[in-house]
């Protein structure tokens, strides 16, 4: 009996686990995709530098914004630009994790970035999803079926269990 509990615990453990990723993760995509059609600025790059960690800094809830948490390998952007006659800057360089080399360094210090014209404070350095993002979502993909699988067999062995 200790088995078949330890069963389902694993089991609503890595469910739980791969949900709330898939959650984040689906949420980035969204928002990749939705950027995809943003409208094309110029800005000026005031920094663009690819960091090993940092033990300062914050991320945004839709992106990966200066900073970072300890052993988190990021780009630190910042870039300023205008549009519709307003000024603004942006931090975050895209929906997704984006490896050393990935990103192209600003020449002249100017730089495209991308703008969502609904919502003009919002912008990000490179437009639509990043490629270890959709890798991260079939990871949870598949850790959350191996949770369901878990949860089969311990139904199976419930069933044993109380049939005997």
């Amino acid at each position: 009996m200790i088995k078949i509990i330890f069963q389902i615990a694993c089991a609503i453990v890595i469910i739980n686990l791969s949900q709330k990723g898939l959650t984040y993760s689906y949420d980035l995509y969204q928002k990749g995709k939705a950027s995809e059609t943003w409208v094309d600025v110029k800005a000026k790059v005031e920094k663009f530098e690819y960091r090993r960690s940092s033990s300062s800094g914050s991320r945004g809830p839709h992106g990966y914004r200066t900073g970072g948490q300890p052993s988190n390998p990021h780009y630190d952007v910042l870039y300023h630009y205008t549009y519709e006659g307003a000024e603004y800057s942006g931090d975050i360089t895209g929906f997704g994790p984006y490896s050393k080399g990935e990103l192209k360094r600003p020449r002249g210090g100017r730089a495209t970035i991308y703008v969502n014209p609904d919502n003009p404070a919002e912008s990000v350095y490179v437009k639509g999803v990043s490629k270890p993002n959709l890798g991260f979502m079939a990871f949870l993909i598949a850790m959350g079926l191996f949770g369901l699988i878990l949860s089969l067999l311990a139904l199976k062995n419930i069933w044993r269990y109380f049939r005997n």
